[in-house]
């Protein structure tokens, strides 16, 4: 692969109804930072969503702008243990990406 292809590839990172608002930003950081690859905040909606902190997230961009991902990640923690129902929710319309995540 040609490190042009390389710069392209995009790793979304999932947002949810009480992300850990500290995972996703750690791990948004280090990917930027520490690779050569475009991380992306990802939802089901562009608008303010409930962390685990009193700040809310705002999606980068939806689910279906970012089709094919070179990686999904899902920060969570408790969080995704106490949120799954809502992330299945958010993932409901992308079978893809849902059968990534819940296998």
């Amino acid at each position: 692969m040609a490190m042009e292809d390389e710069k392209n590839k995009t790793i979304a990172v999932v947002t949810y109804l009480g992300v850990a608002l500290l995972d996703l930003v750690v791990t948004q950081t280090v990917l930027d930072r520490g690779t050569k690859y475009q991380t992306v905040s990802v939802g089901e909606r562009t608008e303010p969503i409930a962390s685990d902190t009193p700040m809310a997230v705002v999606p980068e961009k939806r689910f279906e702008e970012v089709p094919d991902p070179l990686a999904l990640i899902v920060p969570g923690g408790d969080a995704l243990d106490e949120h799954r129902e809502e992330l299945e929710t958010a993932l409901s319309n992308r079978p893809d990406l849902y059968q990534k995540v819940f296998g």
